[in-house]
């Protein structure tokens, strides 16, 4: 067990206050910026004083998409599938998504997020996700996209 496994088990078992905890470590050992923890989405690395990892390291997923990953579970996607995965984070959703999709284009303007983004790859064998940091290039995609279905009202499945 290395020195970043044991810092993170510590923060894994803190039972309050393990935000305080995990930036101490952090700060004390700036290779916690890009730990790589096993998920339920699969590996990702994870900045591990960040807030949005929090969950990623202490739960292994992130509890509040429980319904959300059950939702995209019951969409209809397929081989053909092209998702826009618009403030990707550190690649968990478009992992979700890869796993069923043809494409996935990842757009990250956060910096400090994208930073991690590269190293939760490489996704499986065949996936092709595609990562975009600047917002222009974001509008322009979307511009461009011809075949693009209808927006989703509330209620409807995407088609």
């Amino acid at each position: 067990m290395t020195v970043d496994d044991l810092a993170v088990a510590l923060v894994r078992s803190a039972p309050v206050g393990y935000f305080r905890l995990a930036r101490a470590f952090r700060a004390a050992r700036p290779s916690l910026r890009r730990y790589s923890a096993e998920t339920r989405y699969g590996r990702l690395t994870c900045d591990i004083g960040e807030p949005g990892c929090f969950p990623l390291i202490k739960f292994g997923h992130y509890p509040h998409w429980e319904r959300d990953e059950k939702a995209i579970d019951g969409l209809a996607l397929g081989g053909e599938s092209v998702i826009v995965d618009v403030g990707a984070n550190i690649g968990a959703m478009s992992k979700i998504f890869a796993r069923r999709a043809k494409v996935v284009h990842a757009f990250e303007p956060s910096p400090r997020a994208l930073e991690c983004f590269p190293y939760s790859s490489p996704f499986q064998a065949g996936q092709a996700v595609t990562l975009t940091s600047s917002c222009n290039a974001t509008s322009t995609w979307l511009a461009a996209s011809t075949n693009a279905p209808p927006p989703v009202t509330r209620g409807e499945r995407g088609r």
